[in-house]
């Protein structure tokens, strides 16, 4: 197989430079770095490397027609803004088959914003018309909105924008209380529930999820597979990065199976973490999130130990109660509606998620 002619990289020691290189490469693409520093420290991050003056200089078009002739180059990747437009206005004239690839870095940046502006348009005013009653907290307003958006997005994760859209509604109807979360894996959702928390001032938020393989089994093999090849403790390192990188106070977990987390915060509301240090619970649940483990028997077993704690008109996000891979979550939540047909203030389905808000009980 005839190796592919290489890409430059130039100014290779910028950071987007350097997860450009490494993408590149684990595609099969050679990449060639360049620099107009005498010492780049990213000089060892690249395979093949060379040297070209700054973009300015009165022999920088004649350095870089060698380099890419001399070399083989079939296109080069910038992430500075100027040399971006340098090189656009100078490469059609002096290097016709070797382009510019990428959109400028300025485009890059701003596409990102004005994305989460754009989808923030309809969740600015959340939660305007649900259920009966009036909202307790004031809508988030667009840039509030994109913020929450933007930030949601920036966690890996399955948690979309439909549901996150519901999030941010009912986190204005939420009384004042913990939120709790079952089951948090890469803390996508658990970031979002932080900052609309946050936010609104509703409470502490408390993840529990045990990260463990024997706990996430679904009794089905396609999904076992996948779960039996993960890497559980990067997971949960990836949680606390995520949540970390939000600097709330009032964030905390607990690694362990669900029901033992619900007798644990039952009775004693004092959580303690080398990442997140000291957190002081209500023992009073305003927002339930339960996405733990999704057979039938370990949902009902959720919502058994934590439904008790939660507080009058707190709402229930039961994830996945529509699941193409089995009907536990909707068995489960279903069982529930039923069962409390005469508290529920407020019930829907958005994305894959069912959300109930509750008349305490008795």
């Amino acid at each position: 197989m005839l190796e592919r002619p290489p890409i430059l990289v130039f100014p290779a020691g910028m950071a987007e430079a350097c997860r450009f290189a490494e993408e590149a490469v684990a595609r099969g693409r050679p990449v060639i770095g360049a620099s107009s520093l005498a010492f780049d420290p990213a000089r060892t991050l690249y395979a093949d490397w060379a040297w070209l003056p700054y973009y300015d200089a009165p022999d920088f078009a004649e350095r870089l027609v060698a380099l890419v002739q001399d070399r083989g180059i079939a296109g080069i990747h910038t992430p500075h803004p100027v040399v971006h437009a340098h090189l656009r206005a100078m490469l059609p004239r002096l290097l016709p088959d070797c382009p510019l690839e990428g959109a400028s870095p300025y485009q890059g940046d701003l596409d990102t914003y004005r994305r989460a502006l754009r989808d923030a348009a309809g969740l600015a005013d959340a939660g305007v018309g649900l259920g009966g009653a009036a909202p307790l907290a004031p809508p988030l307003g667009l840039e509030a909105a994109a913020a929450f958006l933007r930030q949601s997005r920036a966690v890996p994760g399955m948690c979309d924008d439909t549901k996150l859209w519901a999030l941010a509604a009912i986190a204005r109807h939420a009384p004042a209380g913990d939120v709790v979360e079952i089951g948090s894996w890469w803390g996508k959702s658990a970031a979002a529930l932080a900052w609309l928390s946050a936010r609104h001032g509703i409470g502490a938020l408390l993840c529990v999820d045990p990260w463990s393989v024997e706990e996430a089994c679904q009794e089905r093999a396609d999904l076992d597979s996948i779960t039996a090849t993960a890497d559980h403790e990067e997971a949960a390192r990836i949680f606390r990065i995520s949540l970390l990188g939000l600097a709330l106070r009032g964030v905390n977990y607990l690694r362990m199976p669900s029901v033992d987390g619900a007798a644990r915060y039952r009775a004693a509301p004092l959580v303690r973490s080398e990442a997140f240090g000291e957190t002081a619970y209500t023992g009073s649940i305003a927002v339930l999130h339960v996405d733990g483990n999704h057979q039938h028997a370990q949902v009902s077993a959720d919502l058994l130990a934590w439904m008790p704690m939660l507080r009058d008109r707190g709402w229930l996000v039961l994830d996945d109660y529509l699941w193409p891979f089995g009907d536990g979550p909707r068995r489960a939540g279903d069982a529930l509606l039923a069962a409390r047909a005469a508290d529920v203030l407020c019930a829907f389905t958005a994305g894959s998620a069912l959300f109930v808000q509750l008349r305490k009980a008795g």
